[in-house]
């Protein structure tokens, strides 16, 4: 890992901290953060996009099911309230934002807790056949886009566009370069900023080099 590199985020919604290290992550994390007991909807839509609805009661998630999906039927009610269903502090599954999915625990107590904390570690630190990824491609529980702005690579390796919570990200990647190029955009469309940055350099344009870009 390069020196001051920070590649652990937390995993929550509205919390924008990062890591160098995987003990101040998880350590972040299970001091300021508690996961409650919660179902995650998983139905599809009629528009193809999956109902992300979190509802951290029972009864709520089964009112969800019969309200919004029309679903009653005993037997799939049952199903998506086992299927569905997050423990507290992630007992038997907890969702991996990277994977986009519930994944299920093969350990119990502390220990699902740590089996937690490594499965995502592996996709920070691209281990066990995992493509590295970074916090801001993490879609979190109680919601459907990405944590930060994104680019999927698509085929030809020509970049692509996708937006995410902080506007939009061109990324493109070139092993035998090394680099990154960044082009950010408001929520409007508007370019806000043009940047390059040179891993193991740590390029970071100045306040009047940004006023520049902006002006320009």
């Amino acid at each position: 890992m390069k020196r001051h590199a920070r590649p652990y985020g937390s995993t929550f919604l509205g919390c924008d901290k990062d890591f160098g290290s995987k003990n101040d992550w998880k350590r972040h994390e299970n001091s300021q953060h508690f996961h409650l007991e919660s179902w995650r909807c998983d139905t599809a839509r009629l528009q193809a996009a999956t109902c992300v609805k979190v509802c951290y009661r029972r009864k709520t998630f089964e009112q969800h099911l019969e309200q919004e999906h029309q679903i009653r039927d005993p037997e799939i009610v049952k199903k998506k309230l086992e299927g569905c269903r997050i423990g507290r502090n992630c007992q038997a599954r907890f969702w991996c934002g990277f994977c986009v999915k519930l994944v299920d625990l093969k350990s119990k107590g502390l220990n699902a807790w740590t089996e937690r904390f490594d499965h995502i570690d592996d996709h920070f630190m691209g281990r066990n056949c995992m493509p590295q990824q970074s916090i801001q491609e993490w879609i979190p529980v109680d919601d459907d886009k990405p944590k930060g702005p994104v680019a999927v690579l698509k085929e030809g390796n020509a970049p692509h566009l996708e937006e995410g919570k902080g506007g939009y990200e061109i990324r493109e990647s070139d092993a035998s370069l090394d680099y990154e190029w960044k082009g950010m955009m408001d929520q409007r469309g508007s370019d806000l900023d043009a940047l390059i940055e040179r891993k193991g350099e740590g390029f970071s344009p100045s306040l009047d080099d940004q006023d520049r870009l902006r002006s320009s």
